[in-house]
């Protein structure tokens, strides 16, 4: 950024190759917040965020439910658990999806009221989306379509389809769409932003990247995702719902089953009708409905979750001595579930807490915090102090000897952005949109050539022989490259990292050819 936005592909060291960084404005928030107050920072302004969603989500859910506190609370809530350990992390879809939410949000209050200020919210969407993930830009129109064809069905006066906000005038919501359209084009890369998703994907590579491929129930948010598919079915056979509800879940629920990345937007956007049809349900438990201390809890108790289902999924950090602070962070995160179940059921009036909003707001924010701060600190070192997740000795190791541009450096599609990150320049990275032909404007297939080699289908010698790498950075995902390097004398071994169990985590190879 210090050159301006880049056009052409500043990371690699494959030179003048056509370029839309279509995160652009995402990068630049997180590298100022990275820069600022390093990983810490970075771990904060997820959580932030998760909080604004998770609240932003139960906000929409109670607008649906008509008010019902109980059943929104729950929703979020849960869907919270569900997410938080999986989608929330340092990539802008977690800004995109609560900017989708909020579309949808105040169309619904447009829906209701008529009021067409609500409508704003669509140049406004279409702009920030088109800067910060400017592949989902065409998904603030594809929102519109349910609320297009529950207008036709209200227009026709389809019994079926007297719902909420089912007859409205269609004619602003198309100003304003008109208006996102034009909006769009406010970013450095104008159309090619804008359209970046139909040039971006090639299904052969694709189909080799595990975000990209079919859901399945072997992992868990793939059993989340079909246990709430078939609830949601089932449900909706027996209980009539709004056409547009209906159509949001089927919609991300098609797109969640195709790829596994999009199990976020069915969490959040698929289950809406779940609000509607609880409209009515009340719990005994839960029945004095306070404005209290539910309300405010709900984003950290996920978070909280989030934290108690990372230690429990990762073996390597059971070992981990646990500061009084953080033990103090999960003590008050069960606290607080506790005291907030309790306040709201009637036997336990000794635990309501009808404090004053302000009073609560304030002390709640300052709680979380406090306490998030005190964890993300403790958890950002950690995570220094492990050699798992970033290839930092081996690097550490050539910078030693070069100067980053000095270095040419052939790595995988697994191990090309912490080098890069170091400023050396790769050959590959997990970018694969950036390396098709339909992007890079030349006809050379940088991505399946790359594949090619992994699967032995190149000469991996005369590649290299052709290209000029001085060092070539091999890690498991590598297929034959890695598999055939080291019995190669033309490939000196002179750096081997291993994890703490003594595997393998990458090689790097000085190459005499």
């Amino acid at each position: 950024m210090e050159q301006g936005i880049p056009h052409t592909e500043p990371f690699t060291v494959h030179a003048g190759l056509h370029f839309v960084l279509e995160q652009w404005l995402t990068g630049v928030i997180f590298w100022q917040i990275y820069n600022i107050l390093g990983e810490t920072g970075l771990l904060e302004l997820i959580f932030f965020l998760g909080c604004a969603l998770i609240y932003a989500y139960y906000r929409l859910c109670l607008l649906l439910s008509e008010e019902n506190r109980q059943v929104s609370f729950m929703m979020a809530l849960t869907v919270g658990i569900m997410t938080a350990p999986a989608f929330f992390v340092t990539r802008p879809q977690v800004i995109s999806l609560l900017i989708f939410v909020t579309e949808i949000f105040f169309l619904e209050k447009y829906l209701r009221t008529s009021k067409k200020s609500y409508l704003l919210v669509l140049p406004l969407a279409s702009v920030l989306v088109v800067n910060l993930h400017a592949a989902l830009w065409p998904f603030v129109f594809v929102l519109l379509a349910p609320f297009v064809l529950d207008w036709l069905m209200g227009k026709f006066g389809l019994p079926s389809f007297h719902f909420p906000g089912s007859k409205f005038s269609v004619r602003p919501l198309a100003v304003a769409a008109l208006a996102a359209f034009l909006a769009g084009f406010i970013n450095p890369y104008g159309w090619e932003a804008m359209t970046f998703v139909l040039y971006s994907y090639d299904p052969v590579i694709h189909g080799r990247i595990a975000e990209i491929q079919a859901v399945n129930a072997g992992i868990r948010e793939g059993k989340y995702f079909f246990a709430l598919t078939a609830l949601l079915i089932s449900l909706q056979a027996r209980n009539s719902v709004p056409l547009r509800y209906f159509l949001l879940f089927l919609g991300t629920m098609l797109m969640g089953l195709f790829f596994l990345r999009n199990m976020f937007l069915f969490f959040f956007l698929g289950t809406l009708p779940l609000a509607y049809i609880f409209r009515g349900w009340h719990s005994k438990f839960l029945a004095r409905n306070t404005r209290t201390s539910p309300v405010f809890v709900v984003p950290f108790l996920a978070i909280a979750l989030m934290a108690v289902l990372l230690f429990l999924s990762r073996p390597e950090l059971h070992n981990l001595t646990y500061p009084w602070i953080v033990k103090l962070f999960f003590l008050f995160a069960f606290l607080c579930g506790t005291i907030s179940l309790w306040s709201c059921s009637k036997e336990g009036k000794g635990f309501d807490l009808h404090w004053p909003s302000t009073q609560l707001k304030v002390m709640s924010v300052s709680l979380v915090v406090l306490s998030f701060y005190c964890f993300s600190n403790w958890y950002g070192a950690c995570r220094r102090d492990e050699t798992n997740h970033t290839f930092a000795p081996a690097i550490d190791y050539l910078l030693a000897m070069h100067r980053p541009e000095e270095i040419t450096l052939w790595t995988g599609f697994n191990s090309g952005a912490y080098p890069e990150f170091r400023r050396i320049k790769c050959y590959m990275d997990a970018r694969p949109e950036v390396f098709l032909p339909s992007n890079t404007g030349i006809e050379h297939n940088i991505i399946k050539e790359y594949f090619d080699l992994a699967d032995e289908k190149l000469d991996y010698k005369e590649f290299f022989r052709e290209n000029h790498f001085d060092y070539a950075m091999t890690v498991p995902g590598d297929g034959a490259i890695y598999t055939l390097l080291p019995h190669d004398e033309d490939f000196l071994l002179v750096y081997e990292q291993k994890n703490a169990e003594g595997e393998v985590m990458c090689r790097i190879f000085k190459v005499n050819l």
